[in-house]
Order: structure tokens, then C-alpha cells, then sequence
């Protein structure tokens, strides 16, 4: 796999894996979605701003399963960053941090295009529970920095 450096005022591709940053929350590893092929939760994230179409990118957080828009200053490559932000989290997060790294790294070793498969074939059998229904949002809030 050819790796690509990402510059800081760049945005990643659809199917990469970053590390996305929401204020209040730590640097936490997701992936890039393809606009196209959005539906549900983050659909309405990416239709709802359509001014901010040039510059923002719709990531769906790993292991929360949150989608948010972010611009390139709220991303950072994954890989070359990863050390020194599995590092600075805070030990209330760690856990499900070191989940979240460990499924990106897994991720990382397929396709692209094969990415997005699982969360799309999770999405489509389990859209009963809306956001916040995952049984994760008390953890969620301690992870608030």
C-alpha cells in the first residue's frame, strides 16, 4: 500500500484513517466517509452545511460510531501522529482509546474501498438505536478535556 502524506492544509480522501479533534474531546482515530455514499446520522451532518462543502470533511469517530464535520485544522494523519497522541490521552480514556487505535490499525490494512464496509453493514441492520443509544455515552462524557 502506497502511503500518502496529508499537509496540514489539505483534506484526506474519502476512506482514510485520521485522527479527528471535537472541542472538548481528545484527539480520537476515525475515518473519512464518502460523502456519496452517506446516509442516516451523517448524511444530515454533511446536507445540513452545504456552504461548508470546500473545506470540511464528514469522519465517523471509531469505535463511537459518531459522525462529525471537520475542517483540516480538526485533522491530523494518522500514522504520522500516532505515538505522540496515543500518548497524551487522558488515563480515564485510555481504554477505549487503545480500542479505537487497535481498530484503526486493522483498518488500515485493508482497501480503501473496504473501509467503510463493516459500519455500512452495521448501520443498515441496526438503525433502530439512534445516536447516544450505544450504551457509551457516560463514557463519552468523562473523556471531555
Amino acid at each position: 500500500l502506497k502511503k500518502k502524506k496529508m499537509s496540514s492544509d489539505s483534506l484526506p480522501e474519502p476512506f482514510d484513517i485520521v485522527w479527528g479533534k471535537i472541542e472538548g474531546y481528545p484527539w480520537w482515530p476515525a475515518y473519512v466517509c464518502n460523502t456519496d455514499l452517506l446516509d442516516g446520522e451523517g448524511k444530515k451532518i454533511w446536507d445540513k452545511s452545504p456552504e461548508k462543502h470546500n473545506d470540511h470533511v464528514v469522519v465517523c469517530f471509531l469505535e463511537m460510531g459518531r459522525f462529525s464535520l471537520l475542517r483540516s485544522n480538526e485533522i491530523k494523519n494518522f500514522e504520522d501522529n500516532l505515538e505522540h497522541l496515543r500518548n497524551g490521552s487522558s488515563s480515564d480514556s485510555k481504554e477505549s482509546l487503545d480500542r479505537a487505535i487497535k481498530k484503526a490499525l486493522s483498518e488500515l490494512q485493508k482497501q480503501p474501498e473496504e473501509r467503510m464496509r463493516e459500519e455500512q453493514d452495521e448501520g443498515e441492520e441496526g438503525d433502530e438505536g439512534e445516536e447516544g443509544d450505544d450504551g457509551e455515552e457516560g463514557e463519552e462524557d468523562e473523556e471531555d478535556e
